[in-house]
């Protein structure tokens, strides 16, 4: 068998920064832009928010739900239904709630005709001092660990 047929697997030329990778001149501009997704819409005939739920923790489902409240237009109201839903039972994220109210608002202002949920500010309210009566709890776990000369 010829030698030369036979791939050599130190041969690094498949390798990033091998000397076939296209000159820069040749490449458009535009080739490495990120495409916006600020004016992305769509409409969605039908969202298993069941599946989302079983395949998706907090926070990532509701950063997921968020998104799809941005983009989908025919679906809005009913995601902003189960963001709410899903998010005051089962996070402390005061933030992202605040970000999604912000939101909310600007879709309810544009289209006040809709079944729109309203915001729990109690909700906010409430969470801000379960966090922070937590924080003070585990501050003084940890300050007393400390004092106890408990590495941590």
């Amino acid at each position: 068998m010829d030698g030369e047929l036979l791939m050599d697997l130190d041969n690094d030329v498949h390798d990033e920064g091998n000397g076939f990778d296209l000159p820069l001149e040749l490449i458009p501009s535009s080739f490495n832009e990120v495409e916006s997704t600020k004016n992305l819409e769509v409409n969605a005939d039908y969202i298993d928010y069941a599946k989302l739920e079983n395949e998706y923790q907090n926070p990532a489902l509701s950063y997921r739900l968020l998104h799809m409240f941005e983009v989908c237009v025919n679906r809005r109201p009913e995601i902003a239904k189960v963001i709410n839903r899903i998010h005051s039972k089962n996070s402390i994220d005061v933030e992202f709630y605040r970000t999604f109210a912000t939101a909310l608002e600007k879709h309810k202002n544009a289209d006040p005709s809709k079944s729109w949920p309203t915001i729990d500010t109690a909700w906010i309210q409430t969470t801000e001092d379960e966090v922070q009566a937590m924080t003070e709890r585990e501050s003084a776990n940890l300050k007393k660990a400390q004092d106890e000369g408990i590495k941590v």
